[in-house]
């Protein structure tokens, strides 16, 4: 019985003496003080994307967030000024605008009015609106 006295004494003069040398005191810390109040502006708040006040941002745990080089495999993958380019997300305003896959450049397909890189893994790859198949990595009008 008295082992178990003195392992707790012991424990206990462990736990003063790193207490002694973990002082709190903020003249003597080098870390630099952690803010009492963090404050996050009501617009930035959101539980869904259209809460944003951009539409461009994306709701992420809560906050309103504005991502930037996204990973990503199709266009409905980034938020609607964006659009997946070499597998991650890029500005749409970047990207020349299209009717069909002749106003774009040669290897380039016209997806969803914007020219994006003529690759393709199924038939839906190649966009609404355009008889294509998927052949070889990219679409081809039929």
């Amino acid at each position: 019985m008295w082992a178990g006295k003195f392992f707790l004494c012991f424990v206990a003069i462990l736990c003063v003496m790193a207490s002694a040398n973990n002082s709190t005191d903020p003249t003597t810390s080098s870390a630099p003080p952690i803010p009492s109040t963090t404050t996050i502006s009501h617009q930035l708040l959101c539980s869904r994307d259209y809460h944003c006040p951009s539409k461009c941002d994306t709701c992420i745990h809560g906050v309103c967030t504005h991502k930037k080089g996204a990973k990503c495999s199709r266009d409905y993958h980034c938020n609607s000024c964006q659009t997946c380019y070499f597998g991650q997300c890029v500005s749409a305003e970047h990207r020349k605008k299209c009717s069909v896959t002749a106003d774009c450049d040669p290897g380039m397909w016209c997806y969803h009015s914007l020219c994006t890189d003529n690759v393709c893994n199924q038939v839906e790859d190649c966009g609404p609106g355009q008889v294509a198949v998927c052949k070889e990595g990219a679409c081809h009008l039929v």
